[in-house]
């Protein structure tokens, strides 16, 4: 299975866990049981995709995905040991510079991917009204190690 495939089944499973992999109505709240880091990791990974592709978010649904992913990293960082907090730190913006990096030295690859189209709606429904709604209300105060959980 290749990277973007893999990526695919777990951006279904982020999907079904704020409600918004079918048409029915999302749920009332985020059912994500997958590990802090995976959903930081899956709305950095598909954001930079987005981007690297030309077909950025609409102002209003990169305000909500900023303010999430400021939300799902200070999540990260404030259920890190305090004498890790530094190491993290670095070591989360090394993989924010890498996902660029690896993007870009890809060139068109992901945009030209069967996925692509995939990746591009995961991440205009995690950014709707709702489900950043419910991403935010989940991962605000939440206390646990943040790579306890799958992810996929």
């Amino acid at each position: 299975m290749t990277r973007f495939a893999v990526l695919g089944v777990t951006l279904v499973a982020i999907l079904a866990a704020v409600g918004l992999a079918r048409a029915e109505s999302p749920s009332n709240d985020l059912q994500w049981s997958g590990s802090t880091f995976c959903m930081y990791a899956i709305l950095l990974e598909s954001h930079v995709i987005a981007e690297h592709c030309g077909v950025p978010l609409d102002n209003a649904s990169e305000a909500r995905y900023q303010k999430m992913i400021l939300t799902v990293r200070s999540n990260i960082l404030e259920n890190t040991n305090a004498g890790e907090k530094a190491l993290t730190t670095k070591r989360l913006d090394e993989y924010e510079a890498s996902l660029a990096d690896h993007h870009h030295a890809d060139g068109q690859q992901v945009c030209r991917s069967a996925d692509y189209a995939s990746f591009h709606d995961m991440l205009s429904r995690l950014t709707s009204e709702k489900a950043s709604a419910d991403i935010l209300k989940h991962f605000s105060g939440l206390q646990r190690n943040p790579y306890t959980g799958d992810c996929l």
